[in-house]
């Protein structure tokens, strides 16, 4: 009845639409992009039948269902290329200088860097973001990132915080402030900064051996305690703490470890677990291989548990079944991402105005008081990072997945899929499908031969 892919969920025969079924002893999955129903199997082929031809009356209100979601994802999906570019976030890549030398680092970071971004090449970003969120009725989210560790500009961080504020008070608009870290700095920094933030994150690769090995200092020092010491100072200033985790095959086996670890020293809020991004440091011969993507699915859903049994969140980004997605790009995402340079970027892994314009993704430049947007640019970007490989077209995660982002891009010559990321996203959905329907199969009135549920609001990865 239905075409067999290695995913276990498989597109109906009955219907065009992104419909998809999984068969289990005792009943039947079918799912369209979030919304997910469970049906006896006397009563299985009557709801594929029913997917594509008249409505069986007492399953009319499920295939109706799952149709209207499956029409809501591809009309999502064809909106996501074409409506204008509002960003309601700016991100700001302040510099490339950096006090750690990541083994993995993406941007290459280094002890000096070259010149930071400066105020006149904020404020028209700034001013842009301000007048969307203003038109729209929604929060502005400024994010402090970079190449390098943005705390070493603590006076231009305290500049734009204090002017953003200004802007934002005289249009009445609000502001959600994120600062991402090293967490290498001086303690008294730490407290100053955990009180002008909304959340903090913080980078931590784990216990000393992991720590040290991965994230240590240009003079080769430990960086373990300057981190425990800046998530204490964020916590007991009450600030909410983000840890984010990176995993290479050295720590792929010790991800419950590590999230123990996370949770007795650091006590985070939400722990964030990514596999190494290729780039920078980290050539493609150091990313995790295909052949490892079981490996870090039983240790992700391992530390899961761990996590959870300090009431701490523990997500990965690259499949997010609460939402419809595609790659990380900004242009997807309503962010405005400003690099030194003054350069506007579509891409996250982009840190300076050079490497956007080698790479081919700047989509703006600041002039002056102005930032000039290239829409023209930014709708064929659209186009072409969101188109999807061949081996995607009958995937039931489509919607749902970054892809091979970021270690892959069409952007780039010879791109192909990461196949690692892409079995890792199939696999963590498909568990999180399958471990929501047997609850609400168990779950029904027993009466019941048929149920539905909106997945988003009871299940994420993210």
């Amino acid at each position: 009845m239905h075409e067999t892919t290695a995913s276990g969920f498989t597109q109906v025969r009955t219907t065009d639409l992104p419909v998809f079924r999984r068969d289990h002893p005792k009943y039947s999955a079918f799912y369209a992009p979030g919304f997910l129903v469970v049906v006896g199997t006397s009563c299985a082929g009557r709801l594929e039948w029913a997917l594509g031809n008249a409505p069986v009356p007492d399953l009319d209100p499920m295939s109706a269902a799952l149709i209207r979601h499956a029409r809501h994802a591809l009309d999502v999906r064809a909106t996501t290329k074409t409506s204008s570019f509002e960003p309601v976030c700016l991100t700001l890549y302040l510099g490339n200088r950096c006090n750690l030398c990541c083994t993995y680092c993406y941007a290459s970071s280094s002890r000096n860097g070259d010149a930071p971004l400066d105020w006149p090449a904020i404020r028209p970003a700034a001013q842009q973001v301000l007048a969307n969120c203003e038109r729209r009725g929604a929060p502005m989210t400024v994010v402090f990132h970079g190449g390098g560790e943005p705390t070493l500009y603590p006076d231009l961080i305290g500049r734009v915080l204090d002017e953003l504020e200004a802007m934002a008070g005289r249009r009445g608009v609000r502001i959600f402030r994120y600062l991402a870290t090293n967490g290498v700095l001086p303690a008294a920094r730490a407290r100053s900064l955990a009180r002008r933030f909304d959340t903090i994150g913080i980078s931590c690769d784990g216990p000393e051996r992991w720590q040290s090995m991965q994230r240590p200092t240009w003079a080769g020092r430990h960086s373990t305690p300057f981190v425990e010491r800046t998530a204490a100072a964020v916590r007991n200033e009450g600030t909410p703490l983000h840890v984010r985790v990176t995993i290479t095959s050295q720590t792929l086996h010790h991800q419950a470890e590590i999230t123990r670890y996370v949770c007795e020293r650091l006590t985070p809020d939400e722990i964030h677990v990514e596999p190494l991004y290729v780039g920078g440091r980290a050539q493609p011969e150091t990313a995790l291989q295909p052949g490892q993507a079981l490996a870090f699915v039983d240790g992700f859903l391992e530390a899961r548990q761990v996590a959870a049994a300090f009431g701490v969140a523990l997500r990965t980004s690259g499949s997010r079944i609460s939402e419809l997605h595609g790659p990380y790009c900004n242009v997807f995402k309503d962010v405005l991402q400003l690099v030194p340079g003054g350069v506007a970027t579509a891409c996250f892994k982009t840190s300076d105005a050079r490497e956007s314009d080698a790479r081919g993704t700047t989509i703006g430049r600041a002039h002056g008081d102005m930032l000039a947007l290239g829409s023209r640019r930014i709708t064929s970007l659209r186009r072409l990072l969101d188109a999807w490989p061949d081996s995607c077209s009958t995937c039931f995660n489509r919607f749902h997945c970054a892809r091979g982002c970021p270690d892959s891009c069409p952007l780039e010559p010879q791109a192909g899929l990461s196949h690692f990321r892409c079995t890792v996203q199939l696999m963590l959905t498909q568990r999180a499908l399958d471990d929501l329907a047997e609850v609400m199969w168990n779950g029904r009135n027993s009466r019941q031969d048929i149920v539905g549920q909106e997945v988003s609001s009871l299940w994420h990865w993210d």
